[in-house]
């Protein structure tokens, strides 16, 4: 295991590169001046749009430039931001609590919901139930955030008035942001598990358990569900 992650990571190095180059490309052959950008509508002369260029390294050759970037972000320094100058670790490190707060509240929703569905779903198997709950799993994935935000600030901001639309800090700010994004990959999850469930509810250790007159529930979470969810890895190729 330790083996294939390290050759996973090594193969992964080129790839990054490969990124990192086409990216700075591309901003290099986007319309604009990164100077004039930065000084705004301000009136500057020449002078002071060379000095710019001469700071930010703009008027070197265009390797020497992608070096000097390639050198810095190893350093974890990103520059500074050209909307208000300061650094971007500082406004990334600055607004990263809220994003980690958000990702996490998503990821517990997604995990819920998505397991739940996908239980339900295999117990009931080729019933409505079942038919009802990969509909909405298919929903889940093919609805846009955006989309699912609105119909949510629709429902429980201005229809039932449960929930604010915006701002941050509290809890109930959080659930909606976090309902939507959870959304999206609960209905990938949900199909996943219903899958998963089952091939495992089809293997014969689970029809021998059945057989010794276990309980529904012990087999579905000691030895239905521990299997189903089981990650696998394919083998690294030789």
């Amino acid at each position: 295991m330790t083996r294939y992650l390290i050759n996973r990571l090594l193969q992964a190095v080129p790839t990054v590169l490969l990124v990192s180059i086409l990216v700075f490309l591309m901003l290099h052959l986007i319309p604009g001046d990164p100077a004039e950008i930065f000084l705004g509508e301000r009136q500057t002369s020449p002078e002071q749009l060379e000095i710019v260029r001469e700071q930010m390294g703009l008027n070197r050759p265009l390797h020497v430039q992608y070096l000097d970037y390639l050198a810095n972000v190893m350093r974890g320094n990103l520059g500074n931001s050209l909307n208000n100058g300061r650094p971007v670790l500082g406004e990334i490190l600055t607004r990263l609590p809220h994003t980690l707060e958000l990702t996490i509240a998503a990821l517990a929703i997604s995990t819920i919901i998505g397991i739940g569905v996908g239980i339900i779903a295999a117990l009931r198997h080729n019933t409505i139930i079942d038919t009802v709950a990969m509909m909405l799993a298919l929903v889940g994935i093919s609805m846009p955030v955006y989309w699912s935000s609105l119909l949510l600030i629709v429902l429980f901001s201005i229809n039932l008035r449960w929930l604010p639309p915006i701002g941050q800090g509290s809890l109930d700010r959080l659930v909606m942001p976090a309902l939507a994004l959870g959304l999206l990959s609960a209905g990938s999850l949900a199909r996943l598990v219903r899958s998963s469930m089952l091939e495992v509810l089809s293997q014969d250790y689970i029809l021998t358990a059945r057989s010794k007159g276990l309980h529904q529930r012990r087999i579905i979470f000691r030895h239905t569900l521990r299997n189903a969810l089981i990650i696998t890895t394919p083998s690294p190729r030789k």
